[in-house]
């Protein structure tokens, strides 16, 4: 599906580490399980591969996730403890370094909208 793709390819982003010359290059991948589960194909010249795979061929050398108090599913949210281990796991087997990005929340947060988990 192209649509996919173009999702992991728009959340790409590069960003400079402080003193030091490398750089990480990645992007959000916490939908990763989801796009698999809804049947998401990643190809790459024509031959379907693991997306993880394919971002590590291309360069990626971080992974980064989201991680919720106590999802409820609401506003799309599911990264919840055990689905963000998972995918920590896959990061970690395709060689990338991972990112955890703590939502204080159950549900999306951003500065302008912090909800307090329910627990």
């Amino acid at each position: 599906m192209c649509w996919t793709a173009c999702i992991a390819w728009s959340m790409i982003s590069v960003i400079a580490m402080a003193n030091d010359t490398a750089f990480i290059k990645g992007g959000d991948l916490s939908y990763q399980l989801r796009v698999e589960e809804y049947g998401g194909i990643f190809r790459e010249g024509g031959v379907e591969k693991d997306a993880l795979t394919i971002f590590k061929r291309h360069g990626f050398n971080y992974a980064r996730a989201r991680l919720f108090h106590t999802p409820n599913g609401s506003h799309g949210s599911r990264e919840g403890l055990d689905y963000v281990l998972a995918l920590a796991k896959r990061f970690k087997a395709a060689g990338l370094k991972f990112l955890l990005d703590i939502h204080y929340s159950d549900v999306w947060a951003d500065p302008g909208k912090q909800g307090v988990p329910r627990a």
